[in-house]
């Protein structure tokens, strides 16, 4: 039983803070000045297609686009005294509780969105993400990949463009939002002290292109400005996230406004 918690331990944690984003979000009344929405990201395509299910009939349910799904892809470069990190992920194919949450970004967006009938909108909000990253990482002089598992608590604000009436069979989103990063969780070659990770500042950018009642798709840059070892483990340790969103929803009679 020690085992199946300490292999489950987190993936309850990230399912936990799941339910904790959705019922938050659902909690505000539907208004057409009130911009909410749920993220989920995973870097498993797995996940990537049974969280699609399930959020694709929870948007269907609460009448209302309530999350996006997202698949997302890290990107890890660095470097030590001798010479370049070498790093690969996880099984993007694999069955296993570390394959399926390799790669896992959750959270949730509230703010405030422009209601015009024109063709232009605009929203600000304030977002709380979850981020965790499984991959393996060949440490210079050692041989052998080494298993390595960091988390961050990501609070940010953000703001976005919608080009596209409200009636408006499509939209265009534009979107720019900036997050501090704050670490959480380590565990990896360097023992399981999170004071071994930095924090600081990252950028997320994405184009979106969503229908009214059905869809929503675009891509997404999350750009991490630091180094996330600290200077006595690598020289610099650098991480940039490419994604692709994809949320389908049901059709319904009525429509929905975004």
């Amino acid at each position: 039983m020690e085992f199946i918690y300490r292999k489950m331990k987190y993936p309850f944690r990230l399912i936990s803070l799941l339910l904790l984003c959705v019922g938050v979000l659902s909690a505000f009344p539907q208004s057409r000045n009130i911009y909410y929405r749920a993220d989920v990201e995973s870097g498993n395509v797995y996940t990537f297609v049974g969280s699609n299910l399930i959020t694709a009939f929870a948007n269907y349910f609460s009448h209302n686009i309530l999350f996006d799904n997202s698949f997302q892809y890290s990107f890890l470069s660095g470097e030590t005294n001798s010479g370049k990190i070498k790093t690969k992920p996880q099984n993007l194919l694999g069955l296993t509780a570390r394959d399926l949450f390799n790669d896992i970004t959750l959270g949730g967006k509230i703010g405030y969105k422009s209601d015009s009938m024109d063709s232009f909108n605009f929203g600000v909000y304030g977002s709380f993400h979850y981020k965790l990253n499984q991959f393996k990482c060949l440490w210079q002089p050692y041989e052998e990949y080494v298993e390595e598992r960091f988390s961050f608590i990501k609070p940010g604000v953000g703001v976005y463009g919608l080009f596209g009436g409200i009636e408006h069979k499509y939209k265009f989103q534009v979107e720019a939002g900036v997050q501090y990063c704050i670490p959480s969780g380590y565990h990896g070659a360097f023992g399981n002290e999170t004071k071994n990770l930095n924090g600081g500042i990252s950028t997320h950018y994405a184009l979106k292109v969503g229908g009214s009642v059905d869809f929503s798709g675009g891509i997404f840059l999350d750009i991490y400005h630091f180094d996330i070892y600290k200077k006595v483990f690598a020289n610099k340790f650098k991480m940039f996230n490419l994604g692709l969103t994809l949320t389908i929803t049901p059709k319904r009679s009525e429509r929905f406004y975004q």
